[in-house]
């Protein structure tokens, strides 16, 4: 589906600039990872094309918003990072146990807006990974899930350099 990119148009906006408001737009926000096409986007909700384009680096990172992901094109392999309330005694309680599987995406993702779900890409398919996305409204900034707890990503980015 690699012809998509060449034949719809291009309009592309600066990441990091906010916009909250656009039809038929392209995101550089994630280049080399991540190329997306917002088809619409509004505060309270944005549907876009994805296309994956390799693994993440680094340590797992959440989400700025909810979304779910609806596979049209190839798979990725991710490492989730889901942190569970539990007590001492394995209940339900207050504190926060990390709890990391490695699944296989074929069909669907869904990804919630909160600092206890988080992922990283592992592996993703020949020629890249293809979906519509449907996006809830952003609700916070994203992290990286780190050992010495959450970094924002503007920080590790900094750190990193």
């Amino acid at each position: 589906m690699d012809w998509l990119l060449k034949i719809l148009p291009r309009r592309t906006y600066k990441s990091g600039t906010g916009i909250q408001w656009c039809l038929w737009r392209w995101s550089d926000a994630q280049e080399p990872y991540l190329t997306r096409l917002f088809v619409f986007k509004t505060p309270w909700l944005a549907l876009c094309l994805n296309n994956i384009k390799q693994a993440d680096v680094g340590y797992p990172h959440d989400h700025t918003s909810a979304f779910l992901s609806i596979f049209l094109t190839g798979w990725y392999t991710e490492r989730r990072l889901i942190k569970i309330p539990i007590d001492r005694q394995g209940r339900y309680g207050t504190e926060l146990v990390a709890r990391y599987f490695v699944i296989k995406r074929r069909w669907w993702n869904y990804m919630r807006a909160c600092d206890w779900d988080a992922h990283r890409i592992l592996d993703v398919s020949p020629g890249g990974m293809w979906s519509i996305c449907i996006m809830g409204p952003k609700v916070r900034e994203w992290n990286y899930h780190t050992p010495d707890g959450l970094v924002h990503w503007a920080d590790f980015k900094k750190q990193q350099s």
